[in-house]
């Protein structure tokens, strides 16, 4: 679902990146042809700053979600990845 999310929200003029571990970039596929070629962006605290908002499509193991909810002003989650976060209940969003 999240090539589906991601082609959604272009659709309707966002600027969409994303972060996956295990998929450094996009790889052609018939069904988001158009998405082929972009590139898993940095998890930092600079990187994070950068966006509005951040839709968690997976949950991946290792990734530092307090540090999502410290420097992206709202978290969508729809994994309950955010489940542990703590103080930062005004940014998540369960969905």
């Amino acid at each position: 679902p999240g090539l589906r999310l991601m082609e959604m929200l272009l659709e309707r003029g966002a600027a969409v990146e994303y972060h996956d571990p295990f998929i450094p970039v996009l790889p052609v596929t018939r069904e988001h042809a158009a998405l082929a070629g972009r590139a898993s962006v940095a998890w930092d605290a600079e990187t994070l700053a950068g966006f509005d908002a951040a839709v968690i499509v997976t949950d991946h193991d290792g990734l530092d979600y307090q540090g999502l909810a410290a420097h992206c002003p709202l978290v969508v989650d729809t994994r309950n990845a955010m489940r542990a976060v703590e103080g930062f209940a005004d940014r998540i969003v369960k969905a």
